[in-house]
């Protein structure tokens, strides 16, 4: 794009008018038709969460997983050290944030107060062992008084502004025991999030369990464009596609959603192949285009133009939805004079038609999608 500030302003106010619309259509229409005002909801959801991406000055993403589901193995993959500690049963207690730094150090900062704790490390392993004492369960010094770890690492992949977040694991079925206050700490940490990417890990099953499929429908659907599925080191490539195939065709039907990235990665792979230098190897444990994505992701000049093709799939999905059954006349005629209305005053407004050539015929195109069409 000629102007990144132009593009975030200009999208910024669709996006803010998008949302007026999607909700004022949604209260018309609760009385008449309930399904209306709850997809519309849905669509101003994952519309504050597009804004809230397309103004981050630094992107939180939350790698986040039921417990033991192998986020730090996989964090160390990607870094390429062990700086992320791991074992079997609860681990994290607390979020951790990794950060790019100029030198390996931590900062711990507490819940109602303004002290934090800084501790400057010598190694990748020394600052390990300072994550291991303050937000592990074994620890034993996070309990309920710490908010998050912040990790700062000299790594390349935080260097675009980036923040990766390891998080506690969810799951637990009462808040009580110590799986449970994971989980609590996890959704308080949830709304700093500006994209999740949900780790699972499989046997060779293909299924999501009750909770996973829960805490994705609950907490995950609005914030949650990919999902990293571990696990799968004991099958040959042969296998290994086939039951990509096979478990994405899965969840599409069982989550109801059909945009979720796939990444299938083999962390334990990954880290011992990051160790030997073997590229080819790397190449065939899925990390680098895990990397690529979080590259993506993380990336401020792309990041408009991104969020644009996403609102536009979100009108485009929305129309669709109208059209795919009879709704009364009264809904879809307060849907078209509403839609018409809306794009007028853009129009007036002058946030039709702005000078980046990127969004020319931006009002067309919207009118193409709010009917549902591609």
């Amino acid at each position: 794009m000629a102007d990144n500030g132009i593009a975030k302003k200009y999208l910024e106010k669709t996006n803010d008018w998008l949302q007026l619309l999607f909700s004022d259509y949604g209260q018309k229409n609760q009385a008449t038709n309930a399904d209306v005002e709850t997809v519309a909801q849905e669509a101003v959801r994952q519309l504050q969460w597009m804004k809230k991406r397309l103004l981050a000055e630094e992107l939180h993403v939350g790698f986040v997983g039921l417990t033991n589901t192998g986020k730090s193995t996989l964090l160390n993959a990607l870094f390429g050290e062990s700086v992320a500690p791991k074992w079997n049963g609860p681990c994290s207690s607390a979020p951790v944030e990794f950060r790019c730094g100029d030198r390996y150090r931590t900062v711990v900062h507490y819940k109602n107060s303004i002290r934090r704790i800084k501790t400057d490390c010598a190694s990748a392993a020394d600052l390990c062992e300072v994550i291991k004492r303050h937000a592990t369960e074994t620890g034993g010094l996070s309990g309920n008084t710490i908010t998050k770890l912040v990790a700062e690492i000299p790594n390349p992949l935080l260097a675009n502004r980036l923040v990766i977040a390891d998080t506690p694991g969810f799951g637990a079925a009462q808040v009580q025991t110590d799986e449970g206050r994971h989980q609590q700490s996890l959704l308080s940490y949830l709304p700093n999030v500006h994209q999740v990417f949900w780790v699972m890990r499989t046997d060779g099953s293909i299924c999501l369990s009750k909770q996973e499929k829960d805490f994705y429908d609950q907490q995950l659907s609005d914030c949650c464009d990919d999902l990293v599925v571990t696990g799968m080191d004991h099958l040959d490539n042969a296998n290994r596609e086939q039951f990509r195939q096979q478990f994405k065709q899965y969840c599409c039907e069982h989550l109801g959603v059909y945009f979720l990235r796939f990444h299938f990665v083999s962390g334990k792979q990954a880290v011992k192949a990051k160790q030997t230098g073997d590229e080819t190897a790397i190449q065939a444990t899925g990390i680098r285009r895990l990397e690529t994505r979080l590259t993506e992701v993380a990336d401020t000049t792309a990041r408009p133009g991104s969020i644009a093709a996403e609102m536009m799939t979100l009108c485009s999905d929305f129309g669709a939805w109208l059209n795919q059954f009879d709704t009364h006349s009264g809904t879809r005629n307060r849907w078209a004079t509403g839609k018409v209305e809306w794009l007028n005053v853009l129009h007036f407004a002058g946030l039709l038609e702005p000078t980046d050539s990127h969004f020319t015929g931006w009002r067309n195109k919207l009118e193409i999608a709010l009917a549902g069409k591609n």
